[in-house]
């Protein structure tokens, strides 16, 4: 089979696997998010940390707010306005954590137990890492798995790619890809700067 036979089976199979994803399976992906995040999901949070992109549930229910209300909530509920936050309080937000852990919080203890976004302290301080320094932590004792290395990463995310012949989304990583596809927000900060960072317009 030639590669260009095998790129178009392999988009066969992502559509075809998109297309038998269950309404359930979407809507609990809003509920799991509600649940994690203390608060109704807004498309910019189910874009950053859901499994799935806010074109598949747009295709599915006509729209954000129409999603919302199939998922059981309300769309008064989704939050509209985030205020700017001083300095002081998100580092003290994360002197909590610590406190809470009883060690130096990951971004991933932001997102799950943290008051704001740990997308607001990388716009802010620049870093996770910074962010912890200025609470008065030491970035070297943050809990880290086995680090995979950004070149490992970003070559994955340009064979996936190649492979179904278009821009990759979260969903299609989620699916198919190696690895998953919040290991690429917590190294680059976002799926649209892995996307960068691999070369992939």
């Amino acid at each position: 089979m030639s590669s260009e036979q095998q790129s178009r089976n392999r988009t066969d199979r992502t559509t075809s696997s998109m297309n038998r994803i269950l309404d359930e399976e979407l809507l609990a992906e809003i509920q799991r998010l509600h649940d994690e995040l203390g608060h109704v999901p807004k498309v910019v949070e189910m874009e950053e940390y859901g499994a799935y992109s806010y074109g598949v549930y747009y295709k599915r229910f006509g729209g954000w707010e129409a999603s919302i209300s199939k998922a059981g909530f309300k769309t008064d509920q989704i939050p509209r306005k985030t205020g700017w936050i001083p300095e002081k309080e998100l580092l003290a937000e994360i002197q909590r954590l610590h406190n809470k852990l009883d060690r130096v919080p990951k971004t991933l203890d932001m997102i799950e137990h943290g008051e704001y976004s740990d997308v607001t302290y990388r716009n802010r301080f620049g870093s996770w890492d910074e962010a912890i320094t200025q609470a008065g932590f030491d970035p070297a004792d943050i809990p880290r798995v086995s680090r995979i290395p950004d070149e490992e990463l970003l070559a994955d995310l340009r064979d996936l790619a190649e492979e179904i012949d278009r821009i990759p989304r979260q969903i299609d990583m989620f699916t198919y890809g190696t690895h998953a596809p919040n290991t690429y927000r917590v190294r680059f900060g976002s799926w649209p700067d892995a996307l960068e960072k691999a070369g992939i317009k």
